[in-house]
């Protein structure tokens, strides 16, 4: 029984807020105006902030292994080329393909993950989690905008350097080499600061979750449903069950597993679905997936850490 409340504590809160999203867009109390603002808010400030904060805090002698650092190249690397190479044999229309491949390998650790391992392993714990994204949120980045380069309904030339050049700056990694700075660094955060961004970190889940949460819609998802059954077969199941088993057998730690599949089984971010529609990418099945695996990720997570919980890894 306890294995079930502790798959519920860390899941329930988000099917919540979720709902709550949904309700208030239901009654016009938000609309998708309030959706994109809010969601840029999120994204470029309040995780950002959230990181820095915990990058500045955290135990910085419990950092990443370079077989671990490793580890992380390589499932964020070997999946979409995978899929680059095996979905254009099914799916012809590039846009539609781009936007699957996309949609399939592509997560929101920072938001789902972040929310469910706070849950589960104390703060002081969590550094190789948080870490963990100075790789993997520039490479998904980078393998995303080569996906979009490739399969558009725009002929469009790949620019290395324009690609690595945005995956580097982006808002997320900045807030997480700061906080890293000032705590390697010891440098103090005047008080009124740091209230200031406790504050702006705290907002960031909520108006994430209210977000997506006021996006979600069924009708639209009935002339897609094959192709989002098999990508999310594949987002969900497929590539977090692949990634994660072969640890138990390498040796890693909890910590590095729970990092891993959090990093591989969390829903799409909302990021994604701008850069598709800037890319002449299929936006519109990006949005889907999105919203269709936000949803299942509140019941696959659970399964997941009522599994880790049986198998010893919490």
């Amino acid at each position: 029984m306890s294995i079930v409340l502790l798959s519920l504590n860390a899941v329930l809160p988000i099917l919540m807020i979720l709902s709550l999203g949904l309700f208030l867009k239901k009654k016009h109390i938000i609309n998708s105006s309030f959706s994109d603002t809010a969601t840029n808010l999120a994204f470029s400030i309040g995780f950002p902030v959230y990181l820095f904060n915990q990058m500045s805090s955290i135990e910085t002698s419990n950092v990443l292994s370079l077989r671990f650092a490793i580890y992380l190249v390589l499932i964020m690397i070997i999946p979409p080329i995978i899929l680059m190479i095996i979905v254009p044999k099914f799916i012809k229309n590039p846009a539609r393909c781009g936007a699957f491949i996309q949609g399939a390998f592509r997560t929101n650790p920072v938001l789902m993950g972040a929310m469910v391992m706070q849950s589960l392993f104390p703060d002081n714990k969590l550094s190789p989690f948080f870490i963990s994204f100075i790789i993997t949120v520039p490479l998904s980045n980078i393998m995303s905008s080569v996906v979009f380069s490739i399969f558009s309904s725009e002929s469009k030339k790949i620019a290395p350097l324009s690609i690595i050049c945005d995956a580097v700056m982006n808002p997320i990694i900045i807030g997480v080499l700061l906080g890293l700075i000032v705590n390697l660094l010891k440098i103090p955060i005047f008080s009124p600061i740091k209230t200031v961004n406790n504050y702006l970190a705290g907002a960031a889940t909520p108006l994430a979750l209210i977000s997506i949460g006021s996006q979600l819609s069924i009708t639209q998802l009935k002339n897609d449903k094959e192709h989002l059954n098999y990508c999310l077969l594949i987002k969900m199941l497929l590539l977090p069950a692949i990634g994660v088993l072969p640890m138990f057998l390498l040796g890693f730690s909890s910590i590095e597993i729970l990092t891993v599949f959090f990093i591989l089984g969390t829903p799409g971010t909302v990021t994604g679905y701008a850069m598709s529609r800037r890319m002449k990418s299929d936006y519109i099945f990006t949005g889907e997936i999105i919203s269709i695996s936000s949803v299942t990720y509140c019941f696959t997570s659970g399964i997941a850490i009522y599994l880790f919980k049986v198998f010893g890894v919490l």
